[in-house]
């Protein structure tokens, strides 16, 4: 028997979201007060996005962007630190459930004497940083590296060749995996 356990979405945006706040504090501060518009945020936000993937605590560098206020440009470093700080807001809550959800896959299958597999999925599951937390989450409870992904039918594919449903219909045997802890974000 497989039992899956789904975690939380949404990690980019939040982060993105995090960082387009300290962003319009920044540009407020070198533009004498300025407010960003939304056009603004999202072009400062487009420079940061294609680097994502490589951001994050331990990878974090210097993005640097431009605002124009008042037919100029005003250059904008946003520093590793804030990156970071931004990141850590984001993820905070979705690596405590996933945590919580890996230690007690890990706990429960060691009791059965059954494996664990965690698939880890979505589009921030790309992220170098937390790729790094969740090996080590795994790491701490004696499981394998896990498996990231963006795409499930893909893993599917790969995995095995007997169906098996992600969600909330039951699933197939997986050649004696007993726990599939996936968790997106």
């Amino acid at each position: 028997m497989m039992e899956c356990l789904i975690g939380a979405a949404g990690g980019s945006e939040e982060w993105e979201y995090h960082l387009g706040e300290r962003c319009a504090k920044m540009v407020a501060t070198v533009c004498d007060g300025a407010r960003m518009t939304p056009m603004e945020r999202q072009g400062i936000l487009d420079t940061f996005f294609p680097k994502k993937e490589t951001m994050g605590p331990g990878f974090s560098t210097n993005v640097h962007a431009t605002v124009q206020h008042n037919g100029r440009l005003w250059p904008l470093n946003i520093d590793p630190g804030i990156i970071d700080e931004c990141w850590r807001a984001a993820l905070k809550k979705p690596l405590q459930e996933a945590k919580f959800n890996i230690q007690d896959a890990a706990r429960r299958t060691r009791t059965r004497n059954e494996s664990v597999l965690v698939l880890v999925s979505g589009g921030t599951c790309r992220n170098k940083a937390l790729q790094l937390q969740v090996e080590s989450l795994c790491r701490a409870e004696g499981l394998a590296r896990p498996i990231f992904t963006d795409n499930t039918d893909s893993f599917e594919d790969r995995l095995t060749h007997k169906q098996v449903t992600f969600g909330p219909k039951p699933s197939t045997d997986f050649h004696g995996l007993a726990w599939l802890t996936r968790w997106h974000f």
